[in-house]
């Protein structure tokens, strides 16, 4: 549980108790009265998991499939290794139809370690002054 959550089940259980209004519980809380009425209901059906949100653990629905990235990064290092990811994503997009931001695909591909960003090539490589 979250700290949030933690002591929304402390000032839920208060109220359900009789120590503190409806309204007490709501200003504690940040809420309305109908939400605490509703976090209470959840509180006396599933004890404290009831006030823990109900997507947690679950995958997001805009979550990009895994065969895609997996496509993605291996025509990348196939065939754009050494281009950037906003012209990567363009050539994705026009040769293979595999539309995907440029922000996105610079994350796939510097946890993949295809792409080091620009301002850390200038501390890799050492100028041509100093050869």
């Amino acid at each position: 549980m979250s700290e949030q959550e933690q002591s929304r089940t402390e000032v839920i259980r208060l109220y359900l108790d009789g120590y503190i209004k409806q309204n007490v519980a709501a200003k504690r809380i940040g809420l309305g009265t109908r939400q605490v009425r509703r976090l209470a209901k959840a509180y006396r059906l599933h004890g404290a998991n009831g006030l823990i949100h109900g997507n947690r653990g679950k995958e997001s629905n805009r979550k990009i499939r895994d065969e895609v990235k997996l496509r993605a990064l291996s025509l990348v290092r196939e065939f754009y290794y050494d281009f950037g990811p906003t012209f990567a994503a363009e050539k994705l997009l026009e040769m293979h139809s595999i539309n995907i931001s440029s922000e996105t695909l610079r994350q796939w591909m510097i946890s993949d370690g295809i792409w080091i960003s620009g301002r850390t090539n200038l501390f890799l490589y050492p100028c041509i002054s100093e050869l």
